[in-house]
């Protein structure tokens, strides 16, 4: 029997309300700031299995969220957000923990990273299947 369990959630996650099982989060929009955004894509990471994180946004978002804010780090945390989201050659966990000034062996990814694995495999992931799957659930229930 094939079977997929969806959780739809409007709330951040964090380490209270994630399940062991989960192995794919899309995201609607970008994080406020980097430190949010990092909590939230490490969780994929607790247990050790592969999982895939996709985040949507527009630089409209980005740039009205630039605007909002008063706070020049604020902005610069932004702007770290977005050039970790953009970056497609550097190894992802190693630009996560330079930005907490920790040092990073890209050596010691292992391939886990998509910058990192794309050297080694060329996947194409084809998720418009699922997305519509998912557009018709939303619709169903609104």
């Amino acid at each position: 029997m094939n079977e997929l369990n969806i959780i739809i959630s409007n709330i951040n996650l964090n380490n209270e309300n994630i399940k062991k099982d989960i192995r794919f989060i899309i995201y609607y929009k970008i994080a406020k700031n980097f430190e949010i955004f990092y909590e939230q894509i490490k969780i994929l990471g607790l247990y050790s299995e592969p999982c895939k994180c996709i985040l949507y946004y527009n630089n409209v978002e980005i740039n009205s969220k630039k605007l909002m804010s008063k706070d020049i780090n604020e902005i610069r945390s932004i702007e770290k957000s977005t050039d970790f989201c953009e970056e497609n050659s550097e190894c992802r966990r190693e630009l996560l923990l330079s930005y907490f000034n920790e040092e990073f062996n890209k050596e010691n990814c292992y391939h886990m990273c998509d910058n990192c694995n794309k050297n080694i495999f060329k996947e194409n992931f084809d998720c418009s299947k699922e997305s519509k799957n998912i557009l018709g659930i939303l619709k169903m229930k609104i």
